[in-house]
């Protein structure tokens, strides 16, 4: 990990912005789907849903 970044995720730095500390982490690995979507008024679904 660089310095730069190291420095913003330690408790003792003194960073209050939590978008700064979220983006020093880093994307996360979790994301949420769903089968099916609607976007204006059109219907999107994977092909599992039917």
């Amino acid at each position: 990990m660089e310095k730069s970044t190291a420095s913003v995720l330690t408790e003792e730095n003194g960073v209050t912005d939590q978008l700064l500390r979220k983006v020093a982490w880093g994307p996360t690995q979790k994301a949420t789907s769903w089968p099916a979507y609607l976007v204006n008024d059109y219907n999107f679904h994977t092909v599992a849903y039917g």
